[in-house]
């Protein structure tokens, strides 16, 4: 058995994965996480450093649960059962939750501890935070699209050498 063929459990779940499919997540996440710290870092000046954290932490951890969210529960229960307006539904609510979160936070961060440096109005960072999100959101489903489609083909490649 191949090490990255071995099986994790899931955190908060009985689902066990590949640890293939876990590296592949990790980094993705770390690559997110650094481009934030990257976009970020001028908060250590502005703000202060728990800013800068908060900031980062908590933008991510919000993207990962909606991200997880959208890849565990929906996508399978609704996008895959082509039940494609209950899909569009849930993914909206969960960007409006996450816009709640984060636009509030945003807010308060740029309009109160930072000063203006972009547009601090609470419609401005609804609109910057809405458009990131499906971003993310977007490249995150076509990941794992990708990675089952890369699976399949892989799968019957190796059903056609069989036959």
């Amino acid at each position: 058995m191949d090490l990255l063929d071995r099986t994790l459990k899931l955190p908060f779940s009985n689902r066990r994965v590949s640890l293939k499919y876990a590296l592949i997540h990790s980094a993705y996440w770390v690559l997110i996480t650094g481009f934030f710290i990257y976009e970020k870092k001028y908060l250590i000046q502005k703000a202060n450093l728990p800013y800068f954290i908060i900031c980062v932490a908590g933008r991510v951890g919000l993207l990962i649960v909606i991200a997880y969210l959208n890849l565990q529960y929906f996508l399978p229960r609704y996008l895959l059962k082509k039940q494609y307006l209950a899909y569009f539904i849930a993914v909206i609510l969960s960007v409006l939750g996450y816009l709640m979160v984060q636009s509030l936070f945003d807010y308060y961060l740029y309009g109160y501890v930072v000063g203006p440096l972009r547009d601090s109005r609470l419609l401005g960072t609804l609109s910057y935070n809405f458009f990131s999100t499906l971003w993310y959101l977007g490249l995150m489903l076509a990941l794992k699209l990708s990675l089952d489609w890369y699976g399949q083909q892989l799968l019957i490649q190796k059903i056609t050498v069989e036959n």
